[in-house]
């Protein structure tokens, strides 16, 4: 289903959730500065990741694609709309679907520690026999021995001269497909890389700068979907126990990471609890962001609602979250798994983050990191972080 008049990039998941709705961003404004059109993956569920276990489902279910090419005035297009898969919902006829073989380019292979290409099931989902060739080192964003890679250094193998002068260098040497034995060199019609989460314009990790041009020029345009919306909405609701015709009460957003973020080394310690950060640190640092609510002036200061979000399952510890007269869904109670599918408790959750006056997180979680910056961007609210020893 592509045009031969016109060319695209697309690339694949990355690790969870929010590190693939970070990687499918950086994809369009690579798109934008290639002058390519993206082509943006499903959702792909990880191991060891929320919603393992659930489908491959589109980016659009959850995020209002259509309003992003009207804010962005550029095409976005989603796999499904190219190839015939198994997506969550779809009924596609799969029984022609053939495998197709591709030629395309690895970050990871080159720069990463592993020096082993991206490891994901979304080429098999898609029928793709992928071949892959090293990305050129002028590609990389640094010296360093990391796995960044540049914008423009990406971009410029995805012209004619850039493209020749890639192919030329030592190290491209295209691998052999998995399933058709097949050497093939990146694809100039459509584009592919193995991994762009990495992937920035002057710095690493470049989403947790102000400056970042794909939060900036993407990111802050990428808005939830009105299901996402009335479904989140329906249980804000019923939490605060207000009616359908009833303004939410504003609340201050918290987003608790657990399951693998501790901060001391549990293996030394008997009790699991202490291997996290205590809930009074969160409330160290909600008080801050309410001292500065004060300071602007806001209305909405010490009496706003405080609501909780975690991926932490133990009834004990939601326990001492409703003992601080703090709130929260509780998505077990709620059966929001069985009623809307395994994605829906992490994607409420980062709708109900992105809606809080002011918000506080965890450090170095990217859900945390991005619900800050829909908060700051969206609300004109303060944040701060619990950062981790």
């Amino acid at each position: 289903n592509l045009r031969s008049d016109v060319k695209y990039v697309t690339g694949w998941n990355f690790a969870g959730m929010t590190n693939d709705f970070m990687a499918y961003c950086n994809l369009i404004y690579l798109g934008m500065l290639s002058s390519r059109i993206p082509i943006v993956p499903p959702f792909v569920p990880e191991l060891g990741h929320l919603a393992q276990g659930s489908l491959n489902t589109d980016f659009s279910e959850f995020f209002d694609l259509s309003r992003l090419r009207e804010s962005l005035n550029y095409p976005v297009l989603e796999w499904s709309q190219v190839k015939k898969a198994a997506y969550a919902g779809s009924e596609f006829d799969l029984e022609n679907v053939v495998e197709e073989p591709i030629g395309c380019w690895t970050n990871m292979k080159p720069f990463s520690d592993s020096h082993q290409v991206q490891q994901t099931n979304l080429p098999d989902f898609l029928k793709l026999d992928v071949s892959y060739t090293s990305t050129p080192r002028s590609a990389k964003l640094n010296e360093w021995n990391d796995a960044h890679t540049s914008f423009l250094g990406l971009s410029s193998i995805m012209y004619p001269t850039g493209h020749a002068k890639a192919l030329s260098e030592k190290t491209s040497v295209p691998s052999y497909s998995p399933h058709q034995n097949l050497s093939l060199v990146p694809d100039d019609h459509l584009t592919c890389f193995d991994n762009l989460y990495f992937t920035a314009g002057h710095d690493t990790y470049e989403w947790e700068k102000d400056y970042s041009p794909v939060w900036t020029l993407v990111g802050k345009h990428m808005r939830f979907t009105k299901k996402v919306e009335d479904i989140a909405m329906f249980y804000l609701r019923k939490v605060f126990g207000v009616e359908r015709n009833e303004d939410i009460p504003p609340f201050i957003s918290v987003h608790v990471r657990r399951s693998d973020f501790s901060w001391k080394k549990c293996l030394e310690l008997t009790k699991k609890e202490e291997c996290f950060l205590p809930l009074s640190a969160y409330a160290t640092q909600i008080g801050h962001v309410q001292a500065e609510l004060r300071s602007l002036n806001s209305p909405y200061p010490d009496g706003t609602h405080i609501l909780v979000t975690s991926d932490e399952k133990d009834p004990n510890w939601w326990a001492q979250v409703r003992e601080r007269g703090w709130y929260f869904i509780d998505h077990g109670g709620e059966k929001t798994s069985e009623v809307h599918g395994k994605w829906y408790p992490s994607i409420i959750d980062a709708y109900v983050q992105s809606q809080g006056v002011a918000f506080v997180g965890t450090g170095l979680s990217t859900m945390s990191l991005v619900a800050a910056r829909r908060v700051q961007y969206w609300n004109n609210g303060p944040s701060r972080m619990v950062e981790l020893n």
